[in-house]
């Protein structure tokens, strides 16, 4: 067997173990139908209405296309939330093997890109939330898939893969409006991909603009006719915005209540709100009037989300503790809790600072920006839109989630950079 066959062969074991091993424990551990309360509740309850074609402004509050799925779960099975498990299986196992084209395009080895896929494939956040009825469950596939569409486009320069890139981009968006501000970085790296030619960089985000709008528009008409007022994808942005200064544990509007996690562990209290969740402008006043009322606090608060976020806070991954007081009796999600709390601890030191290492010593040579390093460019990127969710909107551990195959397979490339350095420099000594 020749080692391109054994390649293949080994990837192949990959997908196919990693698939096997999520739909297990949807089936057999925790299904997306035994946990439906808080934030998987009101997608499920989205869904219906999406189906019942009863949406209400309420239903605006979350973006609409994970309720899609759900919805079309429910119109093509008699056992949705079982399709929905079996979905979400296959989703997380092609993550893995993005993962591997990833890695192949950053120049690692096959044997390199494999330990890339197969840490994607047992990452503990990803085979927990694979079995959720939370966003977290696909977005780590359509963000990969996003990236890689991305570096194809680059590579190919050809129109097609633009317009592939823009659809993607406007379902992963209307998944999670966190990826909005990808935009940029995305006409940043096609601009440093294809050497600044304006023609080419024109026709391929031209390309990829006109395909990503028409899903985004109707999505934007949807909510503002049911709002009555120009909304975005989602009407949260303002809630979200106000709960990271707002030193309460939840936001009350009659019997519609919201308390984050972060919030719920560090304070107490309740804002009884005169205004319904979903008016983004009331509570983006809301939080201006807390940050103009003691800046150096608001700076603070700040501070203290950035930590929250990298998981050195209070928090680990919801609702994976308040999870194990309705699992049924088993050594597996024991293990699996000890391991989502080590991987929230550790994130960090494994996934933020080997990759934020290259990136300040490619910056610091003035090649960050050339074009066999636009995969750096697009961690980069990543890092900057955690940032900006970290500090503007939620401080949470799951924020990351979507993006972690990503910084698994930078990471991974990290590491083999450092290993040659270290022998190269020892070869040389001898």
């Amino acid at each position: 067997m020749t080692a391109t066959r054994l390649h293949i062969l080994l990837l192949l074991v990959l997908v196919g173990s990693a698939t096997a091993g999520r739909v297990a424990y949807a089936y057999w551990v925790h299904a997306p139908g035994h946990s439906v309360y808080a934030d998987m509740l009101s997608y499920h309850r989205q869904a219906q209405h999406l189906r019942e074609g009863t949406l209400s402004p309420e239903d605006t509050f979350f973006p609409m296309g994970y309720p899609v799925l759900i919805a079309a779960a429910y119109s093509v099975s008699s056992r949705p939330l079982k399709l929905v498990a079996v979905a979400q299986a296959l989703a997380g196992a092609l993550t893995c093997l993005l993962a591997y084209f990833l890695a192949r395009r950053a120049a690692l080895s096959p044997g390199w890109s494999l330990v890339a896929g197969s840490l994607v494939a047992i990452y503990p956040p990803l085979l927990f939330y694979g079995s959720m009825l939370l966003t977290e469950s696909v977005t780590p596939f359509l963000f990969t898939l996003l990236v890689w569409l991305m570096l194809r486009t680059i590579d190919t320069r050809r129109w097609q893969w633009a317009a592939v890139v823009g659809l993607t981009f406007s379902v992963a968006s209307l998944v999670r409006t966190n990826f909005l501000p990808f935009a940029l970085v995305i006409a940043v790296c096609v601009w440093i991909g294809v050497n600044g030619r304006w023609k080419v960089v024109a026709t391929l985000l031209g390309v990829a603009g006109v395909t990503a709008l028409p899903l985004l528009v109707w999505a934007c008409a949807v909510n503002s006719t049911l709002t009555g007022r120009w909304s975005g994808p989602s009407t949260n942005g303002g809630m979200n915005f106000f709960m990271m200064h707002a030193e309460v544990a939840n936001v009350r509007y009659y019997d519609k209540a919201v308390g984050p996690l972060r919030n719920v562990l560090k304070y107490h209290g309740v804002f009884d709100a005169h205004a319904p969740l979903y008016d983004e402008p009331y509570y983006y006043r809301e939080g201006m009037r807390l940050i103009r009322a003691d800046p150096w606090r608001a700076l603070a608060r700040t501070a203290d989300g950035i930590r929250e976020s990298l998981g050195l806070g209070v928090q680990t991954f919801w609702p994976a503790k308040l999870l194990s007081e309705f699992m049924p009796p088993s050594v597996i999600y024991p293990l699996l809790l000890t391991a989502l709390d080590f991987s929230a601890r550790a994130f960090v030191f494994t996934l933020v600072i080997p990759p934020l290492v290259v990136i300040v010593l490619l910056a610091a040579r003035g090649t960050l920006f050339e074009r066999e390093h636009v995969i750096w460019l697009a961690v980069a990127g990543v890092f900057a839109t955690m940032l900006l969710t970290s500090v503007l909107f939620l401080a949470d551990p799951r924020m990351h989630v979507p993006y972690d195959a990503l910084l698994i397979v930078a990471s991974v490339a990290a590491v083999r950079r450092a290993w040659e350095a270290v022998t190269n420099r020892l070869v040389e000594r001898s």
